[in-house]
C-alpha cells in the first residue's frame, strides 16, 4: 500500500509540475472588468479580477482596491479553470464582487493587486457612472419578464466594414457579428443582405461558431462571427448594403398574472418559468463610399484590375526546332479580386503561332481574397532565326499607393533551328528546295508539232468523273453553313452559355454528390448552392458580377415562371446560406433528401423557362 501511494504521489507531482511549466509558458496577465460601465443607483453590479495564464497554486496576497463610493453585496467569490486548447494549456484564476452604489456620480475603481511566483501583477482602473433610477431596464418590470425593448439591447447583429471609403474595384470586407446577453438557440436566416453594386466573394469561416467576450458600450457581451463576405464596387458613387436578418429563438421568463406570496417564492433564478419566443434580429445598413478610380496617367494596358500584385513571365526554352511548340508562363499573385483580372496581351513576331491560353486559378478566401492565377500560351514558330519576343506587360490601381502600377517581363530572347520538312524563308520569299525541285515540277514546252495528236476520248466522263465533280460544292456550302452557326455560337456567350447551362449544372450536382458520399456537408451545400445559382446565370442570361437573388427572381418572374418554383428556389437559397456557415445541426439523411429537392427544381426551372422561350 505505501507503494502504491508513493507511485500516485510522484504521477500527481509530475502532472502538477507539467501544469506549472505549461502555465508559465503562456503570458500572463492580471485584469479588472465590470459588466457595466452605466450604472444605475439601484442596480447591482459585478466586478471580476483575472489572472490568466497562472500557477493557480502558487498565488498570494490579493489585494482589492477600496471600493469607495460602493457597498459590497458579496466577495470575493474565488474561481479557477484549467484549459487545453489545440495542446496548449492556460489557467486562469479569478475574484468577484457583487457591488451596489451608494451616490449618484462618476467613480474611479481603483487597481487590485496579487503576487504569482514572487512577481507581482497590478490590473487596470475601472470607470464607472452612477445615474439615477436603473439603467437596466429589464429590472423595472416587477413580473421579470424581458420587453421587446430590453431583448434589442441585449441581443442585435453589427455589420462592420473594415473601411467605409474605397475605390472602385478595391476590397470591403464586411463581417456580420452577433452580440447577445441573453440565452438565445439556433438561429435562421430570415433575409440575406443584398449587395447591389458589388461583386462578392463569401469568406470561410469555421464550421463551429465560437462565442467570445467583448466590451461593447461599456457593456459585456458574448459575441460570434456569423457571417464575412468580401465586396468589390463595381461603381462608382454611395453605394448601400441592405440589412442581414436573422430570426433568433430568445429564452426568457414567463409573465406572471398575479404577484402574491408564492410568488415570490419561486422568484429565485433556478424556480423561474421561462418560454422561448423567436425575434427577428436585422443587422445595422452600411454605405461604402466608391471613389472613381484616377482619370490621369493610365496605362494602355489597364483593364480595371484593382489590388496589390506581383507579375512574372517565363518560357520553358529558349532554343527550339522549327514547328516545335514551348510555353510561355504568366504568373499573377497578389490581393483582390483575382479572377475578375484579364489576360495580358502578349506580342509575338511574324511566323509564330499561338493557342488558346490554359488558365488556372488559387483563391484564397480566409480573411481576405488573395491568390494566384496562372496563364500558360501554347507557341508554335514556322519561321527560323534568331527572334524576340517583347515584354509582357501588366497594370493594375493599387489602392494603397493611389497610383497606377505597371510591371514588366525581360524581352525574351528565342532561336528556332531548322527541322526536317521545313522552310528556310531567304530574302526572295523562296525555299532552297522549292529552288532545286523547279526541273522537275515544271516540263519543258514542246517546239516541234509534228508528234502532236488529236485525242477524242470521252471515256474519263464516266458519273464517277461527275459526282467528284459536283459534291465538292455541296461540301463547301455545308462546311459554309456550319462555320457560321460555330462563329455565332462563340460569338454570342450568352447563348452558349444558355445551350449548356443544364450540362453545367449536372456537373455541379454530380460535384455535390461525391461531396455527400464523403459526408462533407458544407462542401455538399456550397456545391449545390453552386449548382442552383450557376444554372440561373447561365440560363437567365445574368453576368457573375450583377447576379443577386433578386435580379434572378426579378428575370423569373419576367418570364412568367410560377410563384411555386420561386418560392421553392428563394428556400433552397436560404437553407443553403445558413448551412453554409452553421452546418452542425445537419445530417446525412436532410442532405440527401434535399439533394433530390434539388434535382428535381433544375428539372422543373429548365421545363419552364425553356417553355416560356418558345412560347
Amino acid at each position: 500500500m505505501n507503494l502504491i501511494y508513493t507511485f500516485t504521489k510522484k504521477i500527481k507531482l509530475v502532472a502538477l509540475f507539467s501544469v506549472i511549466f505549461l502555465a508559465q509558458i503562456n503570458a500572463q496577465q492580471f485584469t479588472a472588468s465590470t459588466d457595466f460601465t452605466k450604472i444605475g443607483v439601484n442596480d447591482r453590479f459585478q466586478v471580476t479580477y483575472a489572472l490568466s495564464g497562472a500557477d493557480n497554486s502558487n498565488i498570494s496576497n490579493f489585494r482589492p482596491p477600496s471600493f469607495s463610493g460602493f457597498k459590497i453585496l458579496s466577495g470575493p467569490n474565488q474561481s479557477s479553470s484549467v484549459q487545453i486548447i489545440n495542446g496548449k494549456m492556460s489557467a486562469a484564476y479569478s475574484f468577484s464582487y457583487i457591488l451596489v452604489p451608494t451616490a449618484v456620480g462618476k467613480y474611479k475603481i481603483g487597481s487590485a493587486s496579487i503576487s504569482q511566483g514572487g512577481k507581482t501583477f497590478n490590473s487596470n482602473e475601472l470607470s464607472v457612472e452612477i445615474v439615477q433610477g436603473s439603467s437596466q431596464s429589464s429590472k423595472n418590470n416587477n413580473s421579470g419578464e424581458v420587453s421587446n425593448a430590453d431583448i434589442r439591447k441585449n441581443l442585435f447583429i453589427l455589420a462592420i466594414p473594415d473601411k467605409n471609403t474605397v475605390y472602385k474595384g478595391d476590397q470591403v470586407t464586411v463581417t456580420y457579428k452577433i452580440f447577445t446577453r441573453l440565452n438565445i438557440s439556433s438561429p435562421q436566416i430570415s433575409k440575406l443582405p443584398q449587395f447591389n453594386g458589388f461583386w462578392t466573394e463569401e469568406l470561410d469561416l469555421p464550421n463551429n461558431i465560437v462565442l467570445n467576450d467583448e466590451m461593447y458600450n461599456g457593456e459585456r457581451f458574448k459575441t460570434a462571427v456569423i457571417k464575412k463576405a468580401a465586396l468589390f464596387p463595381s461603381s462608382s458613387g454611395s453605394l448601400k448594403v441592405t440589412p442581414f436578418e436573422l430570426k433568433i429563438p430568445v429564452v426568457v421568463k414567463k409573465k406572471r398574472n398575479s404577484r402574491n406570496s408564492i410568488d415570490d417564492f419561486f422568484d429565485d433564478p433556478f424556480f423561474s418559468r421561462t418560454e422561448t419566443r423567436e425575434e427577428l434580429i436585422p443587422s445595422n445598413t452600411i454605405t461604402i463610399n466608391s471613389l472613381p478610380l484616377p482619370s490621369s496617367n493610365v496605362p494602355s494596358s489597364f483593364s480595371g484590375v484593382v489590388g496589390s500584385y506581383t507579375f512574372e513571365a517565363t518560357i520553358d526554352k529558349q532554343t527550339v526546332t522549327q514547328n516545335e511548340p514551348f510555353t510561355l508562363k504568366l504568373v499573377l499573385t497578389g490581393k483582390g479580386n483575382i479572377k475578375l483580372a484579364d489576360i495580358p496581351n502578349i506580342k509575338l513576331p511574324g511566323g509564330f503561332e499561338k493557342y488558346e491560353p490554359k488558365t488556372s486559378e488559387k483563391i484564397n478566401r480566409i480573411g481576405s481574397v488573395s491568390g494566384q492565377k496562372i496563364i500558360e500560351y501554347l507557341i508554335v514558330p514556322r519561321v527560323t532565326g534568331q527572334h524576340k519576343i517583347p515584354p509582357v506587360e501588366f497594370a493594375f490601381f493599387d489602392p494603397g499607393k493611389k497610383s497606377y502600377v505597371v510591371l514588366k517581363s525581360p524581352e525574351f530572347n528565342l532561336t528556332v533551328k531548322k527541322g526536317n520538312g521545313t522552310y528556310d524563308v531567304s530574302s526572295n520569299g523562296l525555299a532552297k528546295e522549292d529552288v532545286q525541285l523547279l526541273n522537275e515540277d515544271i516540263r519543258f514546252i514542246k517546239t516541234d508539232l509534228n508528234d502532236l495528236t488529236y485525242a477524242n476520248d470521252f471515256s474519263l466522263l464516266t458519273s464517277w468523273f461527275w459526282f467528284f465533280l459536283i459534291a465538292p460544292i455541296f461540301l463547301l456550302f455545308g462546311a459554309i453553313k456550319y462555320i457560321k452557326q460555330l462563329d455565332t455560337l462563340n460569338g454570342n456567350i450568352q447563348l452558349s452559355k444558355y445551350k449548356k447551362a443544364e450540362k453545367a449544372a449536372k456537373l455541379r450536382l454530380k460535384n455535390a454528390q461525391k461531396f455527400l458520399e464523403l459526408n462533407d456537408l458544407p462542401g455538399f451545400y456550397n456545391s449545390t448552392y453552386n449548382a442552383v445559382f450557376g444554372y440561373l446565370e447561365d440560363k437567365l442570361g445574368i453576368q457573375k458580377s450583377d447576379f443577386t437573388m433578386e435580379s434572378a427572381i426579378a428575370e423569373l418572374t419576367k418570364r412568367n415562371i410560377s410563384d411555386d418554383l420561386i418560392i421553392r428556389v428563394k428556400s433552397l437559397a436560404e437553407k443553403c446560406e445558413f448551412v453554409r456557415f452553421a452546418p452542425k445541426g445537419e445530417s446525412q439523411e436532410t442532405a440527401q433528401s434535399f439533394f433530390d429537392l434539388t434535382v428535381k427544381l433544375i428539372i422543373d426551372l429548365d421545363n419552364n423557362i425553356i417553355g416560356r422561350k418558345k412560347k
